[in-house]
């Protein structure tokens, strides 16, 4: 199940990019899904200290916990944030079970929001278009066709606000209506800056950013679509402002692919597509608002640890005023970058502080905070609600045993290698005797079966040469051979000597197929 809510109710100051609504950005990403804190699990507060306190329960000995904390980093913050501001927060993990539990490697997810919960039963999902004209009641209302980088497709109060920039005052300086004095009592004009700026009040000048009124003027002047090709008025008219540099040939296609200054400018002669005085209105060009919405989230919110795993700074501090300012100047911490996996000290902090959470103990997450940049966040973010999701997950301290099983002959020479295993402690297992050609078993040194332990078990197969070490069976005994019947006796030959007569017996010699006989 989905779930997601705003973390941090309405941004107080403001800011920007993308442009094709549903072209490929160079942000794009998608989310993932988050569901509620495991049951059991408790949460509290230490405001302050900026604490969020979870604790696990006695005699709770759950595999998993997955926590959810953007409820609750809300809570902590009192849900507002403006730029400028930080309060660090802190995450305490309280251990009261007697089981040991451990960070999951890379189990840390920060979002951007989920949209898809908001105002279903209230509004059509698709197809609404909204300019809110003094009027800030229709919240939920989607932007027809406005998808940011994540898939999401934007709602009102998630959306930028129309600004009178710099193009816009361009614009309205060739209209009839200018050059009749309809608009007196709105400055398009600057004068002493030699800018195109509408500076003028919400009761004159707020009209001329309405849908209708400003969608005319782009009709008037060529863009057929009014609108819905505001876009593509931008990028006429910036391209336009940047080839008036001799040293520029510029052909933007892409809001998301214009120089900085001319998204987000706010001082400089032409201002940005983001720049100046904000309406009391949603941007309802697709492009434009998208814009706003991926530029926020890739640029503008960052989440950090304030020092790393080994203890360095992470970004620029400037405690100069009094209370730290906190600036993440490369954006490598914005939401975006965590969910584009480019960012991976975040996980590394959670890896060391959460690495062991063991029983009857507890562990502080160091402290981290929110920023919001001040230079990228601008006036077209003005009263946009925002916000971040982000979870992570514990699991128990698992113990490996292992097994290794031996086949040796009598001196210890092995017949095969060594077969080898792991598994839980207390999970079950069994080995197998092997044959092998010219040789038996004699014995088995070690139990065949078991329970891992929290160590190495050896069971060794002994075996010997077939011939060796067998209790064989005795032969049957051959029948004994009769002694032959002496014949006479040779008489020696006679010689001067005298002879006694010898009898000679059992003389050995060899018979046929020189086997031993006995005469």
């Amino acid at each position: 199940m989905n779930y997601s809510k705003k973390i941090m109710a309405t941004l107080l100051v403001a800011f920007g990019l993308i442009t094709n609504v549903n072209a490929t950005s160079k942000w794009d990403t998608t989310r993932n899904d988050y569901s509620t804190t495991t049951d059991g699990i408790t949460v509290a507060y230490d405001e302050e200290n900026y604490t969020i306190i979870y604790t696990i329960p006695q005699n709770y000995s759950g595999k998993e916990i997955y926590f959810n904390i953007t409820d609750d980093i809300e809570t902590i913050l009192a849900g507002s944030y403006v730029p400028g501001k930080n309060a660090p927060f802190k995450i305490r993990v309280i251990n009261n079970s007697d089981v040991d539990y451990h960070y999951v490697e890379d189990s840390l997810t920060i979002d951007t929001l989920d949209l898809d919960y908001e105002f279903d039963e209230l509004y059509s999902q698709y197809g609404e278009e909204v300019w809110n004209y003094y009027d800030n009641g229709n919240h939920g209302i989607y932007i027809k066709d406005a998808y940011g980088f994540d898939g999401n497709l934007l709602v009102g109060s998630y959306s930028i606000r129309r600004t009178g920039n710099s193009a816009i005052a361009f614009l309205y300086t060739r209209a009839e209506g200018y050059r009749n004095g309809e608009y007196n009592n709105c400055d398009v004009y600057d004068e002493y800056t030699d800018s195109y700026l509408i500076k003028g009040t919400d009761r004159y000048c707020a009209p001329l950013l309405t849908d209708e009124n400003l969608g005319q003027e782009l009709i008037n002047q060529g863009y057929v679509n009014g609108i819905a090709d505001l876009h593509l008025y931008y990028l006429d008219y910036y391209n336009n402002k940047l080839d008036e540099d001799p040293s520029n040939d510029t052909n933007y296609t892409e809001l998301e692919d214009l120089p900085l200054n001319t998204i987000i400018g706010n001082n400089f002669s032409y201002g940005g597509v983001l720049g100046g005085k904000k309406f009391n209105m949603y941007e309802t060009n697709p492009y434009v608002n998208a814009l706003g919405y991926n530029w926020f989230y890739n640029m503008g919110l960052s989440v950090f640890p304030l020092v790393d795993a080994f203890g360095n700074q992470t970004v620029t501090v400037d405690c100069y005023y009094g209370p730290c300012y906190y600036e993440d100047v490369d954006n490598s911490y914005t939401v975006g970058s965590y969910m584009r996996g480019e960012n991976t000290v975040f996980e590394e902090v959670f890896r060391t502080d959460l690495g062991l959470v063991e029983a009857n103990s507890q562990n502080d997450l160091r402290e981290f905070a929110m920023n919001l940049d001040g230079d990228n966040v601008v006036n077209a973010h003005q009263i946009m609600n925002f916000g971040y999701m982000m979870s992570f997950s514990l699991e128990q301290e698992i113990v490996y045993g292992d097994l290794i099983v031996h086949y040796v002959d009598e001196d210890g020479n092995k017949l095969t290698e060594d077969i080898t295993s792991s598994d839980e402690v207390g999970n079950p297992y069994e080995t197998k005797s092997m044959e092998f050609d010219g040789y038996h078993l004699i014995r088995v040194e070690g139990h065949e079966t078991g329970e891992y332990i929290d160590g190495t078990i050896h069971v060794t197969y002994v075996y010997a040469l077939d011939g060796i070490g067998d209790v064989e069976d005795p032969e049957e005994p051959t029948t004994p051979v009769e002694p032959e019947e002496p014949t006479d006796s040779v008489e020696p030959p006679h010689t001067d000597v005298e002879v006694n007569n010898v009898s000679i017996n059992n003389i050995i010699y060899y018979c046929e197929d020189r086997k031993k006989c006995i005469k």
